[in-house]
């Protein structure tokens, strides 16, 4: 539910949209680096330990307060409880070489369309759901 599950948990996108998406949200992690921004192998680590103990926590909080006790599942966790988590995550993939070398044009090139896209698929969706009988 990051993506792809709108309105009321009853509304999904269709499977090659959040595909995309997934894929698009990596590349644009990869090509958008800050010159400034150097990440080493131990920055990286350390990016990646917080994220990781990040969704951890998100989900030992969530099973502390909606599970049964003893309960072997995790009740009542949705993905738009990670999204804060997500730049945390994404910065593992940054890559100030690859940024200087095609970071703008692979914005003007995939990420202006896909938002287009997108939005037309989630008004067709919408449109599908909620008004058409």
């Amino acid at each position: 539910m990051f993506v792809g599950v709108l309105g009321w948990l009853d509304t999904y996108l269709p499977d090659w949209l959040l595909s995309a998406y997934a894929l698009l949200l990596l590349l644009v992690a990869a090509f958008d680096g800050h010159v400034g921004l150097r990440l080493g192998l131990a920055r990286r680590a350390w990016v990646s330990a917080i994220g990781v103990g990040g969704l951890f926590g998100v989900s030992l909080s969530l099973y502390c307060l909606w599970s049964a006790v003893g309960s072997p599942e995790l009740d009542s966790i949705q993905g738009r409880y990670f999204i804060p988590l997500a730049p945390v995550l994404l910065l593992i993939f940054c890559n100030t070489t690859l940024s200087n070398v095609a970071g703008s044009r692979m914005k003007a090139t995939f990420v202006l369309p896909s938002i287009v896209v997108t939005w037309i698929v989630v008004f067709d969706r919408l449109i599908e759901r909620y008004y058409l009988p």
